[in-house]
């Protein structure tokens, strides 16, 4: 598991090169549609704010809840690894999707075919 900020450094880098992409294919390709081209980037933006906002969160339960600070640590410890585990799962999902609408937007003969990741 890797720290907030390292995280944060992540979903930052991921988003930023995925408008990069998009924004070069719209000048490399003028037919692409503006407007599908504009959504994507929004699209980008949202999943940018969204997924920063999720990274930090509360522990539901204090260490008085625990019959010992060992109990409640590896409890916390449990808790930050499912959310981070779904945070990234849910963040690569949707980028997909953004990936797989921005090669839509290309025209067919430069389309990258985009495989799901397993």
């Amino acid at each position: 598991m890797s720290s907030k900020r390292q995280l944060k450094k992540r979903i930052n880098a991921i988003c930023s090169d995925l408008a990069n992409d998009i924004q070069h294919a719209a000048y490399l390709y003028p037919s692409m549609d503006e407007e599908k081209a504009l959504a994507v980037l929004a699209d980008i933006a949202a999943l940018k704010i969204d997924s920063l906002s999720k990274v930090s969160f509360a522990f539901d339960k204090v260490s008085r809840d625990f019959a010992s600070e060992h109990e409640y640590h590896k409890a916390l410890h449990a808790y930050k690894a499912a959310a981070y585990a779904r945070l990234r799962k849910e963040f690569a999902d949707k980028a997909y999707e953004i990936v797989k609408r921005m090669n839509e937007l290309v025209p067919a003969d430069v389309r990258v075919l985009v495989s799901p990741r397993g």
